[in-house]
């Protein structure tokens, strides 16, 4: 048995209604976060406790891409087609190949379109896919 885990980040793939996303910037790239806590708490006059069960599953993937990436293109049209005709809601799925990690949303859609710079280097692209219902299981290493 190996006694290090290893990490590639190659190893995160993004599917964002059927495409596989590319390009990402270096740096921290994907990060997926829900909105709410899984359960609160109350506390009653006496001190007792009762928690609260929220089913909000609501959330965000957040993508940074290089600035010349071609995922931008497909990222750009999904909102375009989306603005236009309603048609931007779809399936987004995080799989990482180095550990147990899966997040899934049946309904993910492009928030709005990326900010532009320009500049006299290339200026990444940061996407933020809202998702109606993100299921995240956040894993570590496969052993």
């Amino acid at each position: 048995m190996a006694d290090y885990n290893q990490y590639d980040p190659a190893q995160n793939i993004l599917i964002v209604h059927g495409h596989i996303i590319t390009g990402f910037a270096p740096g921290s790239f994907i990060t997926a976060e829900r909105d709410n806590d899984s359960f609160t708490d109350e506390v009653g006059a006496d001190g007792s406790v009762t928690r609260v069960k929220s089913h909000d599953k609501r959330g965000t993937i957040t993508i940074t891409l290089m600035g010349e990436a071609p995922s931008n293109n497909i990222l750009s049209a999904i909102n375009v087609a989306d603005e236009l005709i309603g048609s931007g809601s779809g399936n987004v799925k995080l799989t990482n190949l180095n550990s147990a990690t899966a997040i899934n949303a049946a309904n993910g859609w492009v928030m709005k379109p990326a900010n532009f710079e320009a500049a006299d280097t290339t200026s990444p692209r940061e996407w933020k896919i809202r998702c109606a219902s993100l299921s995240m299981f956040i894993g570590g290493a496969i052993i």
